[in-house]
C-alpha cells in the first residue's frame, strides 16, 4: 500500500521540471494519513453494520450524524469506536 500511495504522489508530480523534494514528502505524507483515516472509518462502518445490522451507507450516515450532533470528526469518532467499541459516543 505504501508503494501505491508513492507511485500517486509521483505520477501526481510527473512531468514538473523543478518537483520540490519537500512538497513531494508532504504529498505523500498526506495521502498516507487519508489511507489510515479510510482504514479506521471502514473499521467503524463494519463495527456498525454489525451491531445496528444496516448497510455501509447507513453506518457512515450514523458516523456522520453523530459527528455533526456532536460537532466531532468522523475521523475522531470512528477511531473511538474501533478503539473502545462504545457507541454510541457520549
Amino acid at each position: 500500500m505504501q508503494n501505491e500511495v508513492e507511485t500517486t504522489a509521483l505520477q501526481r508530480l510527473q512531468g514538473q521540471q523543478d518537483a520540490d523534494p519537500d512538497g513531494l514528502s508532504e504529498e505523500i505524507q498526506s495521502l498516507k494519513q487519508a489511507l489510515l483515516s479510510r482504514d479506521v472509518i471502514g473499521q467503524a462502518k463494519g463495527i456498525l453494520m454489525e451491531r445496528c445490522r444496516v448497510s455501509a451507507d447507513e453506518a457512515f450516515e450514523e458516523l456522520r450524524v453523530a459527528s455533526q450532533r456532536l460537532n466531532r470528526k468522523v475521523h475522531d469518532l470512528a477511531t473511538e469506536l474501533a478503539r473502545t467499541g462504545q457507541w454510541p459516543p457520549e
